[in-house]
């Protein structure tokens, strides 16, 4: 990879039994918006302890390539910030704990758009207001490098779409590298130019932007109560005329559809209650990625 910033190599984390990273190697390209992807407990939050220093690996690496002065700015769990302070004094008394001058600070609060909020006390914030004054206080430091934790958990669809924008300013006009570990996979496709996959502490995918979407097919979604569809499709699937597919209790995802005569006489000989054919989604492609039935 080209433009490399940090590098892993055999990164792994273990408490006690239990191995929250394993072996993790990747490279992550400088300047980009990174989508890190992976169900609760997949191990990405403790990944992003250690980038950030809050934990030390159990053994192996990660180094950044622009060498030992690469600043870091995170919210990896709950942002930092007093209820009964407006947000000027709230970055004021932040920018003082790690050293930084008041004009920057409020310069900061500026470029969140939370200049303006005078004497309205952050508990009385909205959420969407909160989670900028955390971005605030984690970019004190101009980082080179930003890591957030779910960014825009709790927000409404507006506050989404506001936060989106936000971030994809703030990497162009800043040309940072951005991390960002979300739920919501449906706004970090809109989002993200590089993403990781990870389960069970595995790395299990690297992909640009580009590549995924020339990955993305078609599904036909299938709703039936008969006994028999798992071995129906997993015949499909051996036949050629599906990728693999994935089974959420009565309800069936089919990948890549490619022989409808074949597919519309399996489903003729089954009690299916509702289908449909829509462009498979991050989700599905992560949840097949991860180990969809195949």
């Amino acid at each position: 990879m080209e433009n490399v910033f940090l590098s892993t190599n055999n990164l792994t984390k273990q408490y006690k039994h239990t191995v929250a990273n394993k072996d993790i190697t990747i490279e992550l390209p400088k300047g980009e918006i990174i989508g890190f992807v992976g169900e609760n407990g997949s191990g990405k939050t403790t990944l992003l302890r250690m980038l950030t220093g809050l934990t030390h690996p159990t053994s192996g690496k990660f180094t950044y390539l622009q060498g030992t002065n690469v600043r870091i700015g995170a919210i990896v769990e709950s942002p930092a910030y007093f209820r009964n302070l407006t947000a000027k004094d709230n970055i004021i008394f932040q920018a003082k704990l790690c050293g930084c001058d008041e004009k920057t600070a409020l310069q900061v609060l500026e470029t969140v758009g939370l200049a303006d909020t005078g004497k309205k006390k952050v508990g009385n914030f909205s959420l969407g207001m909160r989670q900028r004054l955390g971005i605030a206080i984690a970019m004190l430091n101009n980082p080179d490098f930003l890591i957030l934790d779910e960014p825009t958990n709790g927000l409404d669809p507006q506050g989404i779409v506001d936060m989106r924008l936000f971030l994809e300013k703030l990497v162009k006009e800043r040309g940072i590298t951005l991390l960002i570990s979300s739920h919501i996979l449906s706004e970090l496709s809109q989002l993200a130019t590089y993403y990781i996959f990870i389960n069970h502490g595995t790395i299990i995918q690297t992909i640009t932007s580009d590549e995924l979407h020339a990955s993305l097919g078609s599904t036909i979604k299938v709703k039936t109560s008969s006994n028999n569809a798992a071995e129906v499709f997993t015949r499909l699937a051996s036949d050629g005329a599906i990728k693999g597919y994935m089974q959420n209790n009565d309800e069936f995802t089919l990948r890549d559809p490619a022989d409808y005569n074949l597919i519309t006489k399996a489903l003729a000989s089954l009690d299916v209650k509702s289908f449909e054919t829509e462009n498979e989604t991050l989700e599905t492609y992560y949840l097949h990625l991860k180990g969809g039935r195949v």
